[in-house]
């Protein structure tokens, strides 16, 4: 972490809340819910720039000031400017709200300094979310209009082009089912968008529920998706699109206290995961978020410490990768080489990785893969001469194996290959200079495995793993 004790985006009186961020390439703009004045929320704004970090509006600047109160702010980029989102309460009908917009430039310009509505109906609008999908936005939010009920709204949407206007103005019902839906979030793959949300349609506890919405509009699951069903409540689901799947994450307690789970969608709406999983086990979580970078997804999440000096409530995160890593390119020994009887194997891989290496279905070790992409192992025990078959599989941190790569030799030599350890026993994996590709110490010898076919058949199988890392 570069800034262990926070830096101030906005040092206004009173309280500054809910806020939301998004990147445009050179400069972060955070924006929040603002009681500066003392007696009604409005919604602010601030620039960051990106290369060092400096609050470019100091103070922040007004994005919506009107009547009332303006909450729960959702930002997006649209390549050119942002798109700013929140919920009303600007109307003079009696506990109703809607949902505003205005348009902001890279400069901090508000284009739109009186707000557009987005949903402007006679009930309550709330909780309002947006994803921008490459032309248009998808804003979602639950709406009261179906039920006429205030604690029973269902999910709508509308999109909105890049230019303000509002596509859909009598709103897309999403999600208008028995019971109430609430909290939408929602999240883009490239063709279509996915909406999930908290359903208590059963009428006993809330499910987490999806839909997917085609850039045309229309629901495709109009009876809705239920992603997790388990018992007690789920809640608070967000959405996210890891580059490879639809990811959604949820408050759990159908054993504890809160607990973040998560499952992955397939583009066709199958639930991958089908019993949840469990993203962080441990108790009194919530508030999961989720963020894409870099091949994986951040899930971040409030945890309550219970250490006597603390009992407060901190935010933590898991990463959360299903995305293997490449193959190990093995750059020595060359495919139909001759080698020595006990060869080194040095190639490239994935950065901080872990390269295991097979000859012939036997454990010959592992390297740890150098900050620059390099590794390096000599094999520990002699092996016959003749002909071998050498494989590579690089395994990334969170243990996601990759697929294997293959490499024919003739070894060449007449010592007699070590016995190795016996089959059952738990062997002593090679060792390697951590991280600086040298070659490894070697350890007390190769583990026995049936065949490699059985092990590529377990490796496989991994790709299937849900394997998340604390950071």
């Amino acid at each position: 972490m570069l800034d262990t004790s926070g830096f101030v985006i906005s040092g206004a009186e009173e309280d500054q809340f809910s806020p939301a961020v998004v990147f445009d390439g050179a400069e972060f703009f955070v924006v929040w819910a603002d009681n500066r004045n003392g007696l009604n929320t409005d919604i602010y704004g601030a620039r960051v720039r990106g290369s060092d970090v400096s609050v470019l509006d100091p103070f922040g600047f007004p994005i919506s000031t009107a009547r009332d109160q303006q909450l729960r702010p959702s930002v997006a980029y649209d390549g050119h400017r942002s798109l700013v989102i929140w919920e009303d309460h600007r109307g003079t009908a009696l506990f109703s709200s809607d949902i505003y917009g205005a348009r902001v430039e890279n400069d901090g310009t508000v284009i739109d300094a009186l707000g557009f509505p987005i949903a402007a109906g006679a009930q309550i609008e709330e909780f309002p979310r947006m994803v921008f999908s490459g032309n248009r936005f998808l804003v979602v939010w639950a709406d009261g209009r179906a039920t006429n009920v205030a604690n029973r709204p269902d999910i709508y949407g509308a999109r909105v082009q890049t230019d303000g206007i509002v596509v859909d103005t009598t709103a897309l019902p999403l999600a208008v089912a028995a019971g109430q839906q609430t909290s939408p979030s929602v999240a883009f793959d490239g063709d279509q968008w996915l909406v999930v949300w908290a359903d208590s349609r059963s009428g006993g506890t809330s499910d987490v529920f999806g839909a997917r919405v085609g850039q045309d509009g229309v629901n495709k699951d109009p009876n809705g998706i239920a992603l997790s069903s388990a018992t007690g409540d789920q809640y608070a689901p967000v959405a996210a699109w890891d580059g490879l799947t639809f990811f959604t994450a949820w408050n759990d307690y159908r054993q504890r206290d809160g607990v973040i789970y998560g499952t992955r969608i397939s583009s066709d709406g199958g639930v991958v995961d089908t019993d949840g999983l469990a993203i962080a086990p441990a108790d009194g979580l919530s508030e999961p978020t989720l963020a894409r970078g870099n091949g994986s997804l951040l899930a971040a999440y409030s945890r309550f410490d219970p250490a006597p000096n603390i009992r407060n409530r901190r935010v933590r995160a898991r990463f959360v990768d299903f995305i293997p890593p490449a193959a190990p390119v093995i750059t020595a020994p060359l495919e139909g080489s001759e080698t020595a009887i006990r060869p080194t194997i040095t190639g490239t891989a994935e950065p901080r990785a872990r390269v295991f290496v097979y000859i012939d279905g036997l454990d010959a070790g592992f390297s740890i893969v150098s900050r620059g992409g390099e590794f390096a192992l000599t094999v520990p025990t002699n092996i016959p001469p003749g002909d071998h078959t050498l494989t590579g599989i690089t395994f990334d941190q969170v243990d996601n194996p990759s697929a294997p790569t293959m490499v024919h030799i003739r070894a060449q030599g007449t010592e007699v290959i070590d016995a190795g350890t016996d089959a059952g026993t738990e062997p002593t994996m090679m060792t390697a200079d951590a991280g600086n590709g040298t070659t490894p110490t070697p350890g007390c010898g190769c583990q026995s495995v049936d065949a490699l076919s059985s092990f590529l058949s377990f490796a496989l199988a991994l790709l299937a793993l849900r394997v998340f890392k604390r950071v």
